[in-house]
């Protein structure tokens, strides 16, 4: 989920888009999944979106000599 606000949706251009807010750390969380909800004065869409956190290198080497 996004109880966090790591995320945010917001539009550019006229296109919906999903951002994040702050660093992601997959050590910390590796898998987030978005329930998003769509809806008009007629309709509602739902859609999940599964986003997947890659590795990174973010850890500085420790040379003990």
């Amino acid at each position: 989920g996004n109880s966090r606000e790591v995320f945010a949706v917001d539009t550019v251009q006229g296109v919906w888009k999903l951002f994040v807010k702050r660093a992601l750390d997959r050590e910390m969380q590796d898998r987030y999944l978005l329930n998003i909800t769509a809806s008009d004065s007629l309709f509602v869409t739902h859609v999940i979106v599964e986003v997947t956190v890659i590795d990174a290198n973010d850890n500085s080497p420790i040379c003990n000599q």
